[in-house]
């Protein structure tokens, strides 16, 4: 099963909290918002995970490939984030 994370948005009432990162990328606990939702879908046994980026692209790309993940990761470009 594949996973699709829907992480591209700005997060426009997240901004004065998140300090211009993306949301997926703010910590709680001393993990990500993405890191923790890669590893509860790992263990309910999915795979493979699509993140859909565009807002801080670089930064999630980043994020995603600096960690060892139990799923295969792949980002997905969305461009046109903003409208």
């Amino acid at each position: 099963m594949t996973a699709i994370l829907l992480a591209a948005g700005v997060g426009k009432r997240l901004l004065g909290f998140s300090n211009g990162r993306p949301k997926c990328l703010i910590e709680v606990g001393g993990k990500s918002l993405l890191v923790r939702l890669l590893e509860g879908l790992a263990a309910a046994g999915v795979r493979e995970a699509a993140v859909v980026v565009g807002f801080g692209e670089d930064a999630v790309r980043a994020a995603v490939g600096a960690g060892p993940h139990e799923i295969r990761v792949r980002c997905l470009s969305n461009p046109r984030f903003r409208e």
